[in-house]
C-alpha cells in the first residue's frame, strides 16, 4: 500500500490464444462421442479437466492441443456452446463458426409389433427421434440380443430377432454416432421356442410328401409360409401349431440338411441335419412313344417305385393310364384315349414323382385321301 513493487522479469508467458475451430457431430444424445478440433486447446495445461455441452458435462475420452473427443450426457433438448476448461483453469468457449452444440429430444418408443415372438420374427419400432441426432441407427438389441436391422428412421425400426431365453426384456437403440439408449417400457416377450420333435420320413426326393410334428410350430405366428427341406424350398401344406405337411422340392441327392419353417411372422424354426435328398427314381425311355386307347406300352427307369411303396399313376400328357405290371425297373401300363403330345409322369403312393418330358402322343388321323370310293380303292390314311 505504499507502492513499492517488486518483479520478475520474463516470469509469465501468455500461451497463443485457444480456438475451436469446430466439432462434430453437432448434435446428439446421451452416448454420442463427440469430436472436437482446434489449436491450442489446453491453454498452456497438461490436459483437459471439463468439457460442457451446452453447459452439461461431458465425459472426456482423450484430449490434446489439437483435439479433444468427449461423450455427450443425457440431457433435455437444448442448444449451446462447448466450453473446454484445461487443468490449469483456461479455457475457451465455441462461437462463430463453430457455433453450439445441440441436444436433439430424447427419444421415445412407443410400440413394438408384434409385442411378442422368436428367433427370426420381424419387429417394428415406432416412436420419435430413434436416430438421437445421428445418421441413421447402428445397432438394436432386445434383451441384449442383436436384431439385425432391416430398415431404419427417426419414427420406425424393423429389425430381426436373434435367438434369446423366454422372457419380457427391455430394448435398447444405439445412433451410428454413439448415442444410445435402453427403454424400460414396452417391452418385447421372447416366447418358448418352437419345437420340432419329428420329421418323417427323414429322407426323400421331389413329391415326397413330408410330415413335421412337434409344439408351437408357428413360432407366435398365425401360419407357416415358407418351408425348406435341406435348403431347398418345399410346398407347404396342411398346417397346425403341432404338424406341418410339406412336399419336396427338386433336390439333388446327396443333399443333408435341416427342415426349416418360416411363419408369417418371420420366425424360424429349425431342427438340423433332419432331412436328406435321395437319388430320385427316373424315366429313361417310353416304349411305344404314340398310341391311343389300348396301346401297351413299357415305361423303363431306375429306382421305381421312387421313394414309396408302389407306383399309384401315370399320366400320359395328363391323362390317367391304366397300370398292369411294376418292379424297380418297368412299369407297363395300357395307355388311355386322348390327344395331343406332353409328358409321361409316374407317381408313387408318398407322393414322389419322376417325369421324361415330351416323351409321348396320342395318335390320330388328320387326313383321309381320297374320301370317297369303292370296293377297291386306294385310300391314304395320314396321322
Amino acid at each position: 500500500d505504499t507502492g513499492a513493487f517488486v518483479s520478475l522479469l520474463d516470469g509469465f508467458t501468455f500461451t497463443p490464444v485457444q480456438n475451436i475451430s469446430v466439432f462434430n457431430p453437432s448434435s446428439g444424445q446421451a452416448g454420442a462421442s463427440i469430436s472436437i478440433f482446434g489449436s491450442n486447446l489446453l491453454g498452456g495445461g497438461s490436459y483437459v479437466e471439463f468439457v460442457y455441452l451446452s453447459g452439461e458435462s461431458a465425459e472426456v475420452v482423450h484430449s490434446s492441443d489439437s483435439y479433444i473427443n468427449v461423450i455427450a450426457p443425457e440431457a433435455l433438448a437444448q442448444s449451446g456452446p462447448v466450453k473446454i476448461v484445461a487443468d490449469s483453469g483456461a479455457f475457451v468457449t465455441s462461437s462463430g463458426f463453430a457455433g453450439n452444440f445441440t441436444f436433439t429430444p430424447q427419444p421415445s418408443l412407443a410400440s413394438i409389433v408384434p409385442s411378442s415372438g422368436q428367433i427370426g420374427t420381424y419387429v417394428t419400432f415406432s416412436g420419435s427421434n430413434l436416430r438421437m441426432g445421428g445418421a441413421n441407427i447402428s445397432e438394436v438389441l432386445i434383451g441384449g440380443a442383436d436384431c439385425m436391422i432391416v430398415s431404419e428412421s427417426e419414427v420406425e425400426i424393423v429389425c430381426r430377432a436373434a435367438r434369446h431365453v423366454a422372457g419380457d426384456v427391455r430394448v435398447a437403440i444405439t445412433s451410428v454416432s454413439g448415442a444410445a439408449k435402453e427403454f424400460s417400457t414396452p417391452t418385447f416377450g421372447y416366447l418358448e421356442e418352437s419345437i420340432i420333435f419329428e420329421v418323417s420320413p427323414t429322407s426323400g426326393q421331389q413329391g415326397t410328401e413330408v410330415l413335421v410334428t412337434g409344439q408351437r410350430l408357428f413360432g407366435g405366428g398365425m401360419s407357416i409360409v415358407e418351408a425348406y427341406l435341406a435348403g431347398v424350398p418345399a410346398l407347404v401344406g396342411q398346417t397346425s401349431v403341432f404338424s406341418v405337411h410339406l412336399i419336396a422340392g427338386n433336390g439333388m441327392a446327396p443333399l443333408n440338411g435341416s427342415v426349416v419353417l418360416v411363419a408369417n411372422t418371420g420366425a424360424i424354426i429349425e431342427l438340423q441335419e433332419s432331412f436328406a435328398y435321395i437319388d430320385a427314381c427316373a424315366i429313361t425311355s417310353v416304349t411305344p412313344p404314340s398310341g391311343q386307347a389300348g396301346t401297351p406300352v413299357t415305361i423303363i427307369g431306375s429306382n421305381f417305385p421312387c421313394t414309396g411303396t408302389r407306383i399309384v399313376e401315370v399320366l400320359l400328357n395328363d391323362q390317367v393310364a391304366s397300370i398292369r405290371f411294376q418292379n424297380s425297373t418297368h412299369v407297363i401300363l395300357e395307355a388311355p384315349s386322348g390327344v395331343g403330345a406332353g409328358n409321361v409322369t409316374i407317381t408313387a403312393d408318398d407322393g414322389s414323382f419322376a417325369t421324361l418330358k415330351n416323351a409321348w402322343e396320342f395318335s390320330s388321323i388328320t387326313a383321309i385321301s381320297p374320301s370317297f370310293g369303292q370296293n377297291g380303292t386306294r385310300v391314304t390314311i395320314m396321322g
